[in-house]
C-alpha cells in the first residue's frame, strides 16, 4: 500500500547526553509544524583507480548526515514562567533557556555548553531516529500573516525503521495571534515607535557536521545574528536612518507581540546596527526596507526572546 506524505509527525527532544536517543514520544514531545522535510546528504569519494578498462568503480561513502526543516507557528506557552513548546527547539539552537516562575521564559544566545536534540521524523510507518542534531531558526513578524519560527537542523544519520505513527499530543502547540495594531501593542527601534509592516531575525548559526576517528558529533561554531525591517517613513528629523546607517550608530529594537499574560512574546535587543536603508512602496505608501545587524555589549547579549 503506498505511504501518505501527509501522515508525518515530528518528535523532539533534549539529550541529557550528547548522542544518545532521548527516547521523545508522542505524548510528551510532539512537534506542531508545518513543512516538514527530511534530507539526507552523503559526500561520495571516487576512487579513480587506474585500470586496462574504462567505467566507473563503486564510490565509497562518507560523512552521511541528516537535515531536518521545519516552520512553527509563534505563540506563548499559556500561562507566565512555563516554557513553551517551541522551547526545545531553541535549545537545539545554541539558546539558553532561563525560567523565572510565574514570570517568564528567556532565552539568549550561549557560546558553549550547547544543548543537543533527538529528532524522530515519522512518515506513515517510516521513521528516522536521529541523535545528537544542532541547527540554527529565523524568526517572522509580518503584518496580516501567521508569525513563524523556521528551524533547520543537523544531525547523526541512521537508517530508517518500520514503526508506527504514534499517537501525538500537541495541546502545548497554541494557537498564535496574527501581528496588527492591536496584537502588536509595542514596535520600537532606535527610539522610534514604528508603523512596522514586518520584522524579521535571523540567528545565523554556522552548524558544522564532523565524523573523525573518535568522534562523530554536529557542532554550532559561530554565529551571526541579522535581521530586517520594514517601516513607515518618517521624516528625516524625525529619524534619519541613512546618517544612522552611515555612522554605523547602534540603538535599541522592542517588539511585542501579545497582549495577555501567557500569550506574550517578545523580542528584545540592546545593540542593533542599522546596515542598509531602502525604499518600498504599498497602497501609495513610501516604506524604509531597513537590513539589521545585531551585535553584542557584553558577550552572548545580541538579542533575547522571551514568553512571558
Amino acid at each position: 500500500m503506498a505511504k501518505r506524505w501527509n501522515k508525518r509527525i515530528l518528535l523532539a527532544k533534549v539529550e541529557t547526553s550528547y548522542g544518545t536517543d532521548a527516547a521523545p514520544t508522542g505524548a510528551a514531545d510532539a512537534v506542531l509544524c508545518r513543512d516538514l522535510e527530511l534530507g539526507v546528504e552523503a559526500e561520495l569519494l571516487d576512487r579513480e583507480l587506474v585500470r586496462p578498462t574504462l567505467g566507473d568503480l563503486p564510490a565509497l561513502s562518507a560523512l552521511r548526515r541528516a537535515t531536518v526543516d521545519c516552520e512553527i507557528e509563534l505563540a506563548g506557552s499559556g500561562a507566565a514562567g512555563t516554557a513553551p513548546a517551541w522551547g526545545t527547539l531553541l535549545r537545539g539552537c545554541g539558546l539558553a533557556e532561563t525560567v523565572t516562575a510565574g514570570v517568564k521564559v528567556q532565552y539568549d544566545p550561549a557560546s558553549s555548553n550547547h544543548d543537543s536534540l533527538t529528532l524522530y521524523w515519522y512518515a506513515d510507518g517510516l521513521v528516522h531516529k536521529l541523535v545528537g542534531c544542532r541547527g540554527t531558526v529565523s524568526l517572522s513578524l509580518e503584518a496580516g500573516q501567521i508569525p513563524t519560527m523556521r528551524f533547520r537542523f543537523t544531525g547523526l544519520y541512521q537508517d530508517p525503521t518500520d514503526e508506527a505513527l504514534p499517537s501525538a499530543d500537541v495541546s502545548a502547540w497554541k494557537t498564535p495571534a496574527v501581528p496588527s495594531k492591536a496584537a502588536t501593542p509595542t514596535f520600537t527601534l532606535h527610539g522610534v515607535t514604528a508603523i512596522a509592516r514586518s520584522a524579521g531575525v535571523d540567528l545565523a548559526n554556522q552548524v558544522t557536521f564532523r565524523d573523525m576517528i573518535g568522534a562523530s558529533d554536529v557542532n554550532i561554531v559561530d554565529r551571526s545574528v541579522t535581521g530586517s525591517a520594514v517601516i513607515e517613513a518618517v521624516p528625516v528629523a524625525t529619524k534619519n536612518w541613512h546618517s544612522l546607517a552611515a555612522a554605523g550608530t547602534l540603538g535599541a529594537l522592542s517588539v511585542v507581540h501579545g497582549t495577555q499574560a501567557g500569550q506574550i512574546v517578545e523580542l528584545s535587543a540592546s545593540a542593533v546596527q542599522i546596515r542598509d536603508v531602502r525604499y518600498e512602496e504599498q497602497d501609495g505608501i513610501i516604506y524604509h526596507a531597513l537590513d539589521l545587524g545585531f551585535t553584542e555589549t557584553s558577550g552572548d547579549d545580541e538579542i533575547a526572546l522571551i514568553a512571558r
